[in-house]
């Protein structure tokens, strides 16, 4: 069974309608939670930021939760800069865009 070897996925969304542009963004991504805490999320979201910029994404989108700071931390050492803060849906969450070079 090929998802028992599966340790994480993302999910690249080339193009962003108003609600996914407002929260969601271009890059979705998860770990399971058996292999977290080991650099996957680092290099997941690193390969996948290279495909984005592959497709010609310069200004690329990554949003997540306030509180998550697991992934606060993994996108800002993929070069995420916070742009804003936004409520929704009661929590904040945090919008940060990853310029490519």
């Amino acid at each position: 069974m090929i998802s028992t070897f599966l340790s994480g996925m993302s999910n690249l969304r080339y193009h962003l309608n108003e609600r996914i542009r407002n929260v969601g963004g271009h890059i979705g991504l998860g770990i399971r939670p058996s292999n977290r805490g080991k650099r996957l999320g680092n290099t997941l979201m690193k390969l996948t930021i290279e495909k984005a910029i592959e497709h010609g994404i310069r200004e690329i989108n990554i949003h997540c939760h306030k509180h998550n700071e697991p992934s606060t931390r993994m996108i800002k050492a993929n070069g995420g800069s916070l742009e804003s803060e936004i409520l929704y849906g009661g929590e904040v969450v945090q919008r940060y865009v990853v310029i490519a070079p």
